[in-house]
């Protein structure tokens, strides 16, 4: 009886000395968009062991060794449960938690103030412009905010220019990565589709000069893009007579892969059948655009931004007729055409964006880009015209009718052009948050590889007379060109720009900011670097500024802010 009882006492006691064996979870609890989560209840159910996360969402946590058990996460009204497997004694294991839900916190709303860090910059809500009907992309909706946009090709035109200044000079940005135009686009005609897909934009601002020295190196204005960050499933599909667009986006059940992919095509056949020349017109344009975004841990990730698109344009003119002048005068000009245009662009880019937050004050970016189009513009079109008299009496019977012919003559257009251009990049860019200052450096290497190859020629003749500027006797009975271009560029060069500016909040009551920085660009083409400091000053009066958390990936919140 006795050898029973002490059996029975040390089963008892390895019983009890199994049960008190213990490991160690620790881990990290995050939101839907991947960041920590301060404040978190963390509990052991089996044991009613439990803790609570730190402000960078870290936990640690005793568990039960060699047995199943489940582990309860609860933050406001989101409550998840996963169940563990058997852990050895003494062992540390690591556990993540996603709590994916959107919390409700009442009255108290979190939001930054982007805007109000540049006041020269506009924010524009891609969503509130599609009311406007346009034919010529996004940049034509600019014409609607009123703040002295023009466009200089037209309707069909995505060029637009700024305070009277060339469409050359206007920088676009999309997630901080510099776009490119065709360099040889002539008109609104062959531009096709707007290098912005807005299906894909989060929101857009707009510099109409006076910018800050952390944008580069054209002073007409500033249109920096930010395309969206997918928080769940969505996809969109346009169709009309003008061409079709469709786009996807997503992230993954583990929250750390996001893609965001968009195509377009485009045809302006039926609005350019309506023009004054009449011809066989075949317009197509498409392109297709994708962001790539993995996160590989709360404060790093890996962006991958490519672009192609093509601007393809043939036309075949056949006639022109156009009617001009007054009551008292009437003419009319007939242009009978043969030949045909072919002008095609085709554009690629590639970018990558390394994105690293260090500390909560802290935000590291390293990015690389390849740019690089191919343009042909071929054409060769030979017309001939008439100019006459029309007939205005109104009791005449030939009435708007051709009354005498003034004259008549012929011409010849004719182009061979061809480019090809590759811009590579590498930037580095910083920031870092205090109480009252965002301080902001950048430095950027372009190397710049372009070959263009230009022969183009017209030949005028009215009235069996050949019109030119050559007043040589010797020259007569030669053929005399009106206008002649012949270019072989071959450039090489690099560019080397940096810049460094601080933006620091004087008073918060009035919103009293001064922005003050320096910007320096080297062109290797002439060996010049140009210095541009700037500055700005502004105040908001009786608004005073919210002085929320900056927009880097430690934004947490915490039980006594809200």
């Amino acid at each position: 009886m006795k050898r029973y009882l002490t059996g029975y006492l040390l089963l008892a006691f390895a019983f009890i000395a199994n049960a008190q064996q213990t490991a160690t979870l620790t881990g990290t609890v995050y939101d839907k968009q991947l960041k920590p989560l301060a404040n978190v209840f963390v509990k052991v159910k089996e044991t009613g062991v439990s803790t609570q996360t730190n402000n960078k969402g870290d936990y640690t946590i005793q568990i039960p060794a060699n047995q199943n058990f489940t582990m309860q996460v609860s933050f406001f009204d989101a409550v998840i449960q996963k169940r563990i497997g058997e852990v050895e004694p003494n062992a540390v294991k690591g556990q993540n938690f996603v709590i994916d839900q959107t919390f409700s916190l009442g009255t108290v709303t979190a939001s930054g103030e982007k805007g109000r860090e540049r006041p020269s910059v506009i924010k524009i809500d891609p969503i509130k412009l599609e009311r406007f009907a346009t034919t010529g992309g996004f940049e034509q909706n600019l014409k609607v905010i009123g703040i002295g946009i023009g466009t200089g090709g037209g309707e069909l035109s995505s060029g637009y220019n700024v305070r009277g200044g060339n469409f050359d000079e206007n920088l676009v940005y999309i997630n901080e990565i510099e776009i490119y135009r065709p360099f040889l686009v002539r008109s609104g005609q062959q531009e096709g589709l707007s290098v912005i897909n807005s299906d894909l934009v989060d929101y857009v601002e707009f510099s109409a000069g006076g910018f800050q020295a952390q944008y580069g190196d054209k002073m007409s204005s500033v249109l920096d893009i930010k395309y969206r960050q997918p928080d769940s499933f969505a996809a969109t599909m346009q169709v009309s007579l003008l061409g079709a667009q469709v786009h996807f986006e997503d992230i993954s059940n583990d929250k750390r892969f996001t893609y965001l992919v968009g195509a377009r095509f485009r045809t302006n056949q039926y609005l350019l059948g309506s023009l004054d020349v009449q011809g066989d017109y075949k317009p197509a344009f498409y392109d297709v655009q994708t962001l790539l975004k993995y996160r590989f841990r709360y404060n790093l990730s890996l962006s991958y931004l490519g672009t192609i698109s093509q601007n393809k344009y043939v036309v075949a003119p056949q006639s022109r007729q156009t009617s001009f002048g007054n009551v008292n005068s009437a003419l009319s000009l007939y242009v009978g055409f043969g030949g045909q245009e072919l002008m095609q662009y085709t554009t690629m880019m590639n970018g990558l964006n390394l994105d690293f937050q260090p500390t909560k004050n802290m935000d590291l970016k390293l990015n690389l880009s390849a740019f690089n189009t191919t343009e042909r513009e071929h054409f060769t079109v030979e017309g001939a015209y008439r100019l006459s008299e029309l007939e205005t009496n109104l009791g005449s019977d030939n009435f708007a009718n051709e009354k005498q012919l003034l004259g008549f003559g012929y011409f010849i257009d004719h182009a061979r052009n061809d480019l090809q251009a590759q811009v590579y990049s590498a930037a580095h860019r910083g920031k870092y948050f205090t109480k009252k200052s965002t301080i902001q450096w950048g430095v950027r290497y372009t190397h710049e590889i372009i070959n263009d190859k230009l022969k183009e020629w017209r030949y005028n003749d009215s009235s069996e007379y050949n019109i030119s500027t050559t007043y040589d006797t010797s020259l007569t009975n030669r053929v005399i060109l009106d206008e002649f271009l012949k270019a072989d560029i071959d450039l090489r060069s690099q560019r080397i720009m940096g810049f460094v500016q601080n933006t620091h909040r004087l008073n918060e009551t009035y919103n009293v900011r001064a922005t003050y920085g320096i910007r320096s660009n080297y062109w290797s083409y002439n060996q010049e670097n140009v210095i541009s400091p700037r500055l700005q000053f502004s105040f908001e009066p009786n608004k005073k500024f919210n002085d929320s958390l900056p927009s880097v990936g430690f934004d947490t919140l915490k039980k006594k802010d809200v």
